[in-house]
């Protein structure tokens, strides 16, 4: 959830609810079964023995809080962060103590660190130095960023596929749709506002390179790659990209271009076919073709060419149409991930 106007005196009304067991001012406003259930773990987030903090650990999730042990004392809190805002909500039931804390910053650490630091004064334990301890974590995070991952060179090689067939659009579900372009016989791309250059390294692997507005690309090793990949049938299906270096690579999948084919020539592909010794059935509902094999569901189809279908819920699997005779075709191949199948 997003976006809810409130203030520290509002959100500090909501915490005396919560940790009076749903009253406040006598009055009860959540049932105090619910806030006990809401208030404990309903789920595992994090298990781990204390790593930096002896007396700091377990991360539990419970109905829109998270749960923890904080230096001895329970701990209920949730934090969050929208465009230009962090916040953070904390209550210790047991001490009978809550804490707010809101920021006009962006994804900011402020509002945990402050929590604990008056958790630590209010609670009276001895002090630790959050914000020192997030400085020089921060600086050391900047320090790798620096640090460049060298990249292996590989001499005297080319993509495999002429440059326009890594034209398209590739989508990730978290990070969205960012299209690759052929312009001067070289690949490029848009991140934001931001003109991409993807200038080829080896083989199917391309490096990066930011265009400044006079059209000048940078020359500075990037720590992040893209390196394309093709399917079964030999064409571009998805790109994966290092991020920073990261060596957790995120999928793009190309998204296939929505084409359409004349009713004749659909009606052309139905009909009764034999995989070995397994019937298969392509029939039409209105102008999409579906294709039906025996115990398993049936699978509609979207169009990459005129004899080349893929199977819509199954990445990797697609049916071609081969043979034609006297005008009808009469030869069905599955292409799957683990072969090709007539």
């Amino acid at each position: 959830a997003g976006s809810i106007n409130s203030s520290v005196n509002d959100m500090t009304n909501w915490l005396k609810v919560w940790i009076s067991g749903g009253f406040y001012k006598g009055k009860e406003i959540l049932p105090t079964d619910y806030v006990r259930q809401a208030a404990s773990s309903q789920m595992v987030m994090e298990a781990a023995l204390p790593a930096k903090h002896d007396d700091v650990f377990l991360a539990n999730y419970g109905l829109g809080w998270m749960i923890g042990s904080y230096r001895g004392h329970y701990s209920v809190e949730h934090g969050g962060n929208i465009n230009g805002f962090s916040a953070n909500v904390a209550f210790f039931p047991s001490d009978k103590l809550g804490i707010v804390v809101l920021t006009n910053q962006n994804g900011s650490k402020v509002p945990t660190l402050v929590t604990n630091s008056i958790a630590d004064v209010m609670l009276k334990l001895k002090l630790i130095d959050w914000n020192g301890e997030a400085t020089a974590e921060t600086m050391e995070a900047n320090k790798a960023k620096k640090e460049v991952k060298k990249l292996p060179v590989i001499q005297n090689t080319s993509p495999s596929h002429p440059l326009k067939d890594y034209v398209g659009s590739f989508e990730n579900p978290a990070y969205g749709i960012f299209n690759v372009r052929l312009e001067d016989n070289a690949l490029h791309t848009v991140f934001g506002d931001e003109k991409i250059l993807l200038k080829h390294m080896y083989y199917d692997v391309f490096d990066p390179k930011s265009i400044d507005k006079n059209g000048v690309a940078d020359t500075a090793q990037s720590n992040v790659i893209f390196n394309f990949y093709s399917g079964v049938d030999g064409k571009i299906n998805s790109i994966v990209i290092f991020l920073d270096g990261s060596e957790k690579p995120v999928v793009f999948d190309l998204k296939p271009e929505i084409k359409t084919l004349s009713l004749k020539i659909l009606e052309n592909l139905v009909g009764d076919y034999m995989m070995g010794q397994t019937p298969v059935k392509v029939y039409l509902k209105g102008n999409v073709l579906f294709v039906s094999v025996p115990g398993q569901p049936e699978y509609e189809t979207v169009v990459v060419d005129e004899t080349t279908f893929d199977l819509k819920i199954l990445k990797g699997f697609s049916v071609k149409f081969e043979n034609p005779e006297k005008g009808k075709v009469n030869e069905l191949t599955f292409i799957q991930p683990n072969g090709t199948f007539k």
